[in-house]
């Protein structure tokens, strides 16, 4: 098709849709027409083009319709085909303006679509190159001795939550000492203390606040052995026998959770928007810079079919639908 000709054609698609007053069928069946003219001639594309396509994902008038989801996202993709096959520039930089003012904005099918076109662009992302050191020798150390080597003064007796010995060191910190268990063993919970390491030395800039825990070292092992516990952790879920655990100065908020229904612990709405927003905004943060936290991927999998089925055993959804051990997973929403 000639220069000409092409830019007759998205001139011609543009103008349907963004005069409006086309029913369903040829509403989609306009924005169907703009993939393959974005795929094979994505020079052709301009900021109209742009405005036609996020025009169909504000109209609100199709939401009725069964099958409103597939214009829905035949227009979001149209505009993520543009990111891909297109080039750098002002039209891409739109494009992509395009798509994340529907997902901030919209709700339903155009929200939805918006936020899976998105998903599914390629990115570059590389995560840190962290280095677990073999886990040799293993100390082993008291708890008086833990407090004695760090020069930590307890304000109060321990105390057992979860899996975890916390006790309070000043008006800001809690000392936690967390055993590895059979679900999670001692080369995990190492590699937690890790992590802690790396963001703390990293140089890294977090736009809310973040309090990130500073782990501590007996003999110079993040990994230790707790000759014996202080307190009874006979409530403690299926702790490793050899007491294999980690330690680390933490935030007085660590264990605070957002839904605790506890009269004295719980959140008010003002406080409940600010923590899941900073939270949110962290994960995304976090993300973005290659870190991907592994607890929320299990949910949308479906864990006692995962070995049956091809795509061991991922949620795909056409509408909304489960989560895995969702209940299970709003104990600690941390």
């Amino acid at each position: 098709m000639h220069g000409w000709n092409l830019e007759r054609e998205r001139g011609r698609l543009e103008n349907a849709l963004m005069a409006g007053g086309l029913d369903f069928t040829a509403t989609y069946m306009a924005v169907c027409e703009f993939h393959p003219l974005i795929q094979r001639h994505p020079g052709v594309i301009h900021s109209k083009t742009i405005s036609a396509l996020e025009r169909v994902l504000e109209d609100s008038g199709f939401s009725s319709q069964t099958q409103s989801f597939s214009l829905y996202k035949e227009a979001a993709d149209a505009l993520a085909s543009i990111l891909v096959h297109g080039t750098a520039g002002p039209v891409a930089d739109q494009a992509i303006a395009a798509l994340k003012r529907i997902v901030g904005t919209a709700t339903g099918g155009p929200q939805r679509a918006s936020a899976e076109a998105l998903g599914s662009l390629p990115i570059s992302i590389r995560s840190p190159k962290i280095k677990e050191n073999t886990i040799g020798d293993i100390p082993s150390v008291r708890w008086q001795e833990i407090l004695e080597d760090n020069g930590i003064t307890a304000c109060d007796a321990p105390a057992v939550i979860g899996r975890s010995l916390v006790v309070t060191i000043d008006r800001e910190n809690r000392l936690v000492i967390k055993l590895a268990s059979v679900e999670n063993p001692a080369q995990s919970i190492y590699g937690e203390a890790v992590w802690m390491e790396h963001l703390c030395s990293g140089g890294y800039a977090f736009p809310v606040r973040f309090n990130i825990p500073v782990a501590i070292k007996i003999d110079g092992s993040y990994l230790f052995r707790l000759k014996e516990t202080p307190v009874s952790m006979c409530k403690a879920r299926e702790l490793d026998p050899q007491y294999y655990a980690i330690g680390f100065i933490a935030h007085k908020d660590y264990f605070t959770y957002p839904n605790d229904h506890g009269t004295k612990r719980r959140l008010t709405a003002e406080e409940f928007t600010e923590v899941m927003s900073r939270n949110a905004c962290l994960l995304g943060k976090l993300a973005s810079l290659g870190m991907i936290h592994s607890a929320p991927i299990p949910l949308f999998h479906n864990r006692v079919q995962r070995n049956r089925r091809a795509d061991h055993g991922l949620y795909e959804w056409p509408r909304g639908g489960r989560l895995d051990r969702w209940l299970d997973s709003c104990c600690y929403p941390n």
